[in-house]
């Protein structure tokens, strides 16, 4: 079998391994997808029969989808597409690939089986995480904290209406700040941000307080807020929440991954319910090398 890195524009001749759209989140810019392929028999053609969506964090790469052809199961094909996701880790300097686990989700039926699987393939620690949210945008907005007045906050814009100048200025300098929260490890460009739901807080042309959120297909993921105080924390949701009501069809989705406990009590503020419990499954690189 092949294994190509699959480029985002090519997304869409691989629906049929990708149920979930988790090809969709490719425009991210950590998250990556590799594509094996395989030979026809009596041609000379070749058809994809595997598909592995991972993202990059800190330490480690994190397999977020793996699918194999039905037709071509128990081949070891998925074994392949995983040596090649440790094999580009190794490169990268990384020790470990994780695969995210959540307790009820849309694959919740598939969990106890890809545990096994991947238990069987090195992946033999567990870590548990601090949680993630998963709320339709109606229910979200019903929710006791937004029934607060987003007005009593002037400062507070969306992002459509600063400058992208002062926006990756302040972007680079806030994401390394120690009070920043993280719900994404890799800063992009400000294009990358929806420009209506993320916001940010300006005092005299500089930007003092954001929250970004990337609007993937109908799902919605914060990726990072700063700011120095509750009311400002406040100033920012409200006035993105304002927009969503603008922008947003009610069945769409608010997805917060939270990757610290501070991250977990500030999704318990906003989010009425929703809370998933989570977990990674480590492979650790050094211990298959021995």
């Amino acid at each position: 079998m092949r294994i190509l890195r699959l480029r985002p524009q090519e997304r869409r001749y691989f629906d049929w391994l990708d149920p979930f759209r988790r090809l969709d989140r490719l425009v991210l810019p950590h998250y990556f997808a590799l594509v094996g392929v395989t030979g026809i028999e009596g041609k000379n053609d070749e058809w994809p029969s595997a598909l592995l969506v991972a993202s990059m964090e800190d330490d480690r790469l994190v397999v977020e989808w793996l699918c194999v052809d039905p037709a071509q199961r128990y081949e070891g094909l998925g074994g392949e597409m995983l040596d090649k996701l440790f094999e580009l880790a190794k490169k990268q300097g990384l020790s470990k690939v994780a695969v995210r686990i959540l307790e009820k989700d849309e694959l919740s039926e598939l969990n106890t089986e890809s545990e096994l699987y991947f238990a069987e393939q090195y992946f033999d620690s567990e870590e548990l995480l601090p949680g993630e949210w998963s709320v339709e945008m109606f229910k979200l907005l019903k929710g006791s904290f937004f029934k607060k007045n987003a007005s009593d906050y002037p400062m507070a814009k969306t992002i459509r209406e600063v400058s992208a100048g002062l926006l990756k200025d302040a972007i680079g300098k806030l994401w390394d700040d120690d009070k920043a929260w993280r719900l994404s490890d890799v800063p992009g460009e400000p294009g990358i941000y929806d420009p209506d739901l993320s916001s940010a807080l300006v005092d005299e042309d500089e930007i003092c307080g954001l929250f970004l959120v990337q609007r993937v297909g109908d799902i919605c993921y914060p990726s990072f807020m700063y700011a120095e105080s509750e009311q400002e924390f406040s100033a920012l949701v409200l006035r993105s929440a304002g927009a969503a009501r603008e922008v947003m069809s009610p069945d769409e989705e608010i997805r917060l991954i939270a990757r610290s406990e501070e991250c977990a009590a500030m999704a318990a503020k906003i989010f009425p319910g929703g809370k998933h419990e989570s977990k990674m499954l480590v492979a650790d690189l050094d211990e298959i090398d021995s």
